[in-house]
This record gives structure tokens, sequence and C-alpha cells, in this order.
């Protein structure tokens, strides 16, 4: 088994330089695969995604929260828990307590987040950026989190409230803007970043994103996907908001001017892939490293499957659902020439 201390030093090194892709391939090839296990049974999670709230502040429209199969509590995960579900992953490297909730809801955020980091893990959060306030910000730099992903979904005032519903675009930039000044004061190495849904109403706006999270200071900037197969459940409107409906050369300029918009600043920018069709094109590594638990225990085996669970963590061990029969199932499906449907539309497949 590989030392616990080289792969969080490695996974923070990537972190850090905001090299997703070899911190990705570290996980599943290295770490996983060539350590003589069998490939559908993983050594372990690398990443561990926890839902402590889901309540939410805002409505927006592409959230899974809308759709009509889920049901919301509208409540948090007991802290003890969380602890718990935390500890029976020891090799585990990186730990986001975030779900369809917004984190900075609880009161508690930065006690969780210190629990995290006192487990000697890395933390990460993903919020919509409009709770944050001076007293929130300097807490959290000293709670010492890893990462912080904020999601924007367009440079455009009007765009971004007609998604983000309930949300002022001037709002969320001033709250990361003060972030980013005290993080720099205090010499933080908090990772700050921007995540932006493409759609067809802002695909001609990622150049102006890349260049507001370049203003604002931030470390990268990530584009990704409609998960198709997901939204279109929440709402029949969004399946024709989806980029697959243009042409891949509409999509290509598009990314192209951005990528060299982002060349030109400075940043890192990261691109959701354009190419679809055969199942083993890609492998998808989601369910070969991650373990994502929902606020009622149910174990999905990534971020975009929502009515698909392979275990409950309030009846189970998580590593016995990790290596257990409905997970292993599910990734040799994952692996074969008739993959999962909501897999083969997803855009991280």
């Amino acid at each position: 088994m590989p030392s616990t201390n080289l792969h969080l030093r490695y996974v923070k090194e990537n972190l850090s330089r905001g090299n997703l892709k070899n911190l990705f391939m570290f996980s599943s090839r290295e770490i996983l695969l060539k350590s003589g296990t069998n490939r559908y049974s993983p050594l372990f999670p690398h990443r561990l995604f926890i839902e402590c709230t889901s309540r939410c502040n805002l409505k927006c429209k592409m959230c899974p929260r809308r759709m009509s199969s889920i049901k919301v509590s509208n409540s948090d995960l007991p802290f003890e828990v969380m602890k718990s579900w935390i500890n029976q992953l020891p090799y585990t490297s990186i730990v986001d307590l975030t779900g369809l909730g917004e984190p900075l809801i609880l009161n508690d955020v930065f006690d969780r987040i210190s629990f995290v980091k006192s487990s000697g893990k890395i933390c990460t959060l993903f919020s919509n950026g409009t709770l944050m306030s001076e007293e929130k910000s300097k807490k959290l730099l000293l709670s010492k989190l890893d990462q912080l992903s904020f999601s924007i979904d367009s440079p455009d005032p009007k765009t971004y409230s007609k998604i983000r519903v309930g949300a002022t675009l001037e709002n969320v930039i001033g709250n990361i803007s003060k972030l980013v000044k005290l993080r720099d004061k205090s010499k933080s190495d908090l990772i700050l970043n921007v995540n932006m849904v493409v759609m067809k109403q802002n695909l001609n706006q990622m150049s102006r994103m890349v260049e507001i999270c370049n203003e604002m200071g931030l470390d990268y900037v990530n584009f990704s996907d409609l998960n198709y197969q997901l939204n279109m459940h929440i709402d029949q409107n969004l399946k024709k908001e989806s980029i697959r409906n243009l042409e891949r050369k509409t999509i290509e300029k598009a990314f192209k001017t951005a990528k060299d918009r982002a060349a030109e600043c400075g940043i890192r920018a990261f691109f959701p892939r354009i190419e679809r069709g055969k199942p083993h094109n890609y492998f998808c590594r989601q369910p070969f490293r991650m373990i994502v638990v929902t606020l009622e225990g149910n174990i999905r085996p990534c971020c975009g499957v929502h009515n698909y669970h392979v275990g409950n963590a309030y009846k189970e061990k998580l590593m016995d659902i990790w290596n257990g029969k409905k997970y292993v199932k599910f990734r040799k499906n994952l692996d074969s020439d008739n993959p999962p449907l909501f897999c083969r539309e997803c855009h991280s497949f």
C-alpha cells in the first residue's frame, strides 16, 4: 500500500498547481491499480464527498434539487455522523463537504473544516458565494481550508440572475474579491477558483469569465457542460440549452477563443470534452476514485448520478460498500461496451 504521506503530498502539490488531470490519474492508476488489487475493487476512495446540509438560499435553474424524484429534507447532517464517516476512511486524502446545499449556510461549517484538517486530509468546498462576509472570509482562512470553488455561470449580470435565481453577480464578485485580498494579505495557501456551467446562453461569455477570474486574482477557472441526462429531467427547457445541440465548429470556436484569452491573461482554464461516441473513447474514473455520501447516507457512485445508489452509510461501513457487489458491478458495467445510460449521456464520460 502506498504511503499515506506520499499520497497526500502528491495530491496537494497537484492541487496547488491546478493540475487536476495528474491528480486524478494518480489516484486511479498509480494508487488504485498498481497495488495489485482487482481493477474493479480499488484499495480505497481517493476523495470523499459528504453532504453536510441540503439547505440552500438559491433556486438555480439546473440544480438537481428541482428534480421531482429527489426529496430534499432541508436539514443538516449531525456533526458526529460526519466525523464517523470520515474516520472510516483513513487513507482517503481529500474530503469535500458539499452536496445539494450551500455549505456556508451552516453555523458550524468552520468546525467541520477544522475536523477534516485535524484528520490530516485536504478539505475542499463548493459555494455559490452569496453568503460570504469579511468575518466568514477570515474564519475560512483561519480554518486552513485548502480549496474553495465558487459557482458563477455568467459574467453578465442579467444572464447570471436568470440562472442563479436569488443571487446578484455584483454581490458575489464583491464577496470573492474581498476574500482574495484577505488571502493574499495573510499569505494563505487557499486555492480559489470559479466553476461555470456552459450552456448555449453563455457559451460566448467564457472569454469574459476568464477575464473576470483573472481580474479577481483567482487561481483558475473551470468550465463544465450541462449534465444532459440529469438536467433534462429537471426542466425540459434545459435540454434545449445543452451545447450539444450546436455544431461542433461553433463550440470549438468559443472554446478556442476562451483558451487563447486565458493564455493571454496567464490564468489556467479547464474545459469539458467535446467528443462523444464510443464508450471506450474515454474512461471515467469517478467511481474508481470517489465516494459520495448524501445527507440520508445514500452512496452515489459519482457526483452526477442522483437516483442510483450502491449502499447506505447508516446500514453498512463505507469500505464494505466501496468494495461491495453493487459498487463493483457498477464499475464493471461502466467499463463495458454497454455502460449505464446516465453515464453515456454525462459530460464526464
